[in-house]
């Protein structure tokens, strides 16, 4: 938001600001008027098309939120990976009926009434590790919740029966394929 300057670098600002918060790195916009610059690494370059001339350069950094665990279940497995997660910087939420506060040291949110829409953010990742409590419940949820990474923590015999009763609460094999397991 705000301004840059000429409405000819705006286009180009939000692109590259755009890009540099796809690949989760910075960079160096130059915008200049003479097209035959030195270009240098790690710098992106463009001629200035404003009539009114002058020149930029601007140093982009993508500040992102730090990913979001969201972790369905009150297993040991569960409790394991929110002590690893919150090692490496993730949010965690554990999401699971009755889960108790101590088991989860390290998690930042304990939601113990089950399934809540209001866990999810924009960055959210699910792992169900429910082990055998609700497992279709929590799965076709985390489905259907839209976040780009599932994955479900069982055997591959396990998975299959799971995925059995889903494809019978029509869920397709194309979102079956998207969850993550064994």
């Amino acid at each position: 938001s705000g301004w840059i300057g000429g409405g000819c670098t705006r286009g180009i600002v939000i692109k590259e600001a755009l890009d540099a918060i796809e690949v989760n790195k910075p960079r160096i916009v130059r915008i200049h008027p003479d097209g035959n610059i030195e270009s240098k690494p790690g710098v992106v370059d463009y001629k200035m098309t404003c009539h009114s001339g002058g020149a930029v350069e601007l140093y982009i950094e993508p500040v992102l939120p730090k990913p979001h665990l969201l972790i369905l279940g009150k297993s040991h497995i569960a409790m394991a990976l929110s002590k690893v997660a919150k090692t490496i910087g993730y949010n965690i939420t554990v999401m699971a009926n009755g889960v108790e506060i101590y088991a989860f040291p390290d998690a930042d949110q304990i939601l113990d009434k089950g399934i809540q829409n209001e866990a999810l953010q924009s960055n959210s990742c699910i792992v169900v590790c429910t082990q055998g409590e609700q497992d279709e419940d929590a799965l076709e949820w985390a489905i259907n919740s839209g976040v780009s990474y599932v994955s479900f923590v069982s055997s591959r015999k396990k998975a299959h029966a799971v995925f059995n009763q889903l494809k019978m609460r029509g869920i397709t094999i194309e979102q079956l394929k998207q969850i993550k397991t064994p």
